[in-house]
């Protein structure tokens, strides 16, 4: 036991196993080395890092491309663009302005302006962003003079007054009375257009008309009598109950006409039988016109209506009308005793009156 103790007293360096062995000695490590050691480990550790927010950032943009043009696809009608927005909820938004013609359309500019105002607003889109959206959507001379558009302060409000401006509305307030006034039923496709096209009219003329004015003046254009007593009776309170009823009375027309026209065309099939069938077997249908009469569906030898050949009548004609020529020079319209080339041309007198 002393010898032991002596030998673990003379090893003060070393570190005795769990089995009550001698492990290798305890070494301090070199502090530069471990420094440079860690070091490398958090350039590396940086690296990875950055690479994966790359990664990440492509993804998302992958994402957002695919999503757009999906949407494009699917969707032409809807509102288009991939923007962000730092003041709104969400960072990215889909829309597109409706296209609008300054020369062909149906209502003035300023509307189209106040309508993408109103979706500026909803959306806190920049001015920037919708100058560059309404620019896209506006069609021909709108087109260019966006394209052409170079003021002091490039803002939205701007852009709206200078429309205004370059495109004023051409209706006056006499036209639109008179086009409110006058529009019928007859000049439209259908009722529901009419109904559109008229509601359009009094509210471009005057906004504040009471309800029972409008419903009269929807009700004088209307050429449709079953419609319009219908409006009579029931008296609707709101534009919506009147295009209600005048799409019913549309439907009614649409599920009627496919039995007209198999109607009329069981008529022409069976008078074009009628017409072929003849008393030695079928035959062809003759599609063209009668050489004599000028109607269509026989020939001009099987005419009811036979005419005498005008050539025949005129060669009659002009054989019992025939003139005899002179017999000195041998033209016709003179005899001899008129001839001019026997007796000369008659002298002028002259006539005076007292």
């Amino acid at each position: 036991m002393e010898d032991e103790n002596c030998a673990n007293s003379a090893l003060p360096n070393a570190v005795l196993d769990s089995d009550g062995g001698v492990a290798s000695p305890s070494v301090d490590p070199n502090p530069e080395l471990l420094k440079g050691t860690v070091q490398w480990q958090e350039t590396l550790i940086n690296l990875m890092a950055a690479q994966q927010q790359q990664i990440a950032e492509l993804t998302k943009q992958t994402k957002i491309a695919m999503m757009s043009s999906s949407s494009s696809q699917a969707t032409p009608n809807l509102l288009v663009v991939d923007g962000s927005n730092t003041q709104a909820s969400t960072s990215n938004y889909t829309f597109k302005l409706t296209s609008y013609d300054p020369d062909n359309s149906a209502y003035a500019i300023h509307e189209w302006l106040e309508d993408a105002t109103k979706l500026k607003d909803e959306l806190t889109v920049s001015d920037n962003l919708m100058i560059a959206k309404a620019g896209e959507t506006l069609k021909n001379r709108g087109n260019r003079y966006c394209c052409e558009w170079r003021p002091i302060r490039r803002t939205w409000e701007n852009l709206c007054a200078d429309l205004i401006t370059a495109f004023p509305d051409k209706e006056t307030t006499g036209v639109r009375a008179f086009k409110a006034a006058t529009l019928r039923s007859r000049d439209c496709d259908s009722l529901c257009d009419y109904g559109n096209q008229k509601f359009r009219s009094i509210h471009r003329f005057y906004e504040n008309f009471p309800w029972d004015k409008i419903l009269s003046m929807i009700e004088f254009g209307l050429d449709h009598a079953e419609a319009r007593a219908s409006l009579h009776i029931q008296q609707p309170q709101s534009d919506r109950e009147v295009m209600t009823i005048l799409s019913e009375f549309d439907a009614r027309r649409i599920a009627k006409r496919p039995l007209e026209v198999e109607e009329t065309s069981t008529r022409k099939h069976h008078l074009g039988a009628r017409r072929d069938v003849d008393h030695e077997g079928p035959k062809k249908l003759f599609k063209g016109s009668c050489y004599s009469c000028g109607r269509q569906g026989h020939r001009h030898t099987m005419c009811r209506n036979k005419q005498e050949n005008p050539k025949e009548i005129q060669q009659n004609i002009s054989g019992s009308l025939k003139i005899p020529p002179c017999n000195h020079c041998k033209k016709i319209g003179h005899n001899e005793s008129n001839c001019w080339y026997k007796n000369g041309k008659p002298k002028k007198t002259f006539l005076l009156k007292k």
